[in-house]
């Protein structure tokens, strides 16, 4: 849920040029001496200086009548404000983009991220539920559909080696239906029908979004509970 450094950065950049713009020439010659210098050598200079920095930010954002006008009169904080939402928008826009054009490793995560905010289960005190819950999200896990994609097998041929399903082992046969999981996700649904009690009448796929996605702090740990607990008995029956 966090955002980049560079949104921060870019604001304080324009609110820079916005008050440097401002200072009077005669109390403060050197600064727009400096300034008015660089406004000169934009155009000539293969480096990118900061008005260079400067004009990308407005153009990017749509906020390029700032460099085609007076800004000497603009308060900063009244121009640096609506620039900062107009930043993150471009930001979320192109998160999103980037996370639905992706077909490969990040499959599932953009099933699972459907809001920009942290996540609930990264509040767990316990590390090794949250790095359990982690690899199920972002596929750094054991699984077929992710060992089968290294060895670039067919999606179809990435069934599950620890059921007589004959199915592909993904994350949602692996938190659903995968017969070596029975007892663990049984008491794991009976918890999840307490506090969603529509929870049995989803869909495979919504069953396991509701769970990892669950701001419900006992749920979330309970997932966590049984990602763990079953990723950790195959990994020991994999190295017998």
């Amino acid at each position: 849920g966090r955002f980049p450094l560079d949104i921060d950065i870019s604001l304080r950049i324009v609110k820079f040029w916005l008050r440097l713009s401002q200072l009077d020439s005669v109390s403060h010659p050197l600064q727009v001496d400096a300034l008015l210098l660089q406004y000169t050598s934009l155009m000539n200079s293969r480096r990118k200086t900061l008005l260079q920095r400067i004009k990308e930010i407005c153009d990017n954002s749509g906020f390029s009548f700032l460099w085609y006008t007076d800004v000497t009169h603009y308060d900063p904080e009244s121009v640096c404000n609506p620039l900062k939402t107009r930043l993150t928008d471009v930001y979320l826009q192109t998160f999103f983009q980037n996370l639905r054009m992706d077909s490969g490793k990040l499959r599932f995560y953009r099933k699972c991220k459907t809001v920009y905010s942290l996540e609930k289960y990264l509040e767990l005190d316990d590390f090794d539920l949250r790095s359990a819950i982690s690899k199920i999200r972002v596929s750094a896990h054991p699984l077929e559909i992710e060992r089968g994609r290294y060895k670039k097998l067919p999606v179809c041929e990435r069934t599950c080696k620890f059921c007589t399903l004959d199915t592909v082992e993904d994350e949602i046969h692996f938190m659903t239906s995968c017969i070596s999981n029975t007892i663990e996700r049984k008491e794991l649904f009976e918890d999840a029908s307490l506090i969603y009690p529509h929870f049995s009448n989803l869909t495979d796929e919504k069953k396991t979004i509701l769970l990892l996605n669950s701001k419900n702090p006992q749920i979330i740990k309970k997932v966590g509970q049984f990602i763990f607990h079953c990723l950790q008995r195959r990994s020991q029956i994999q190295q017998t």
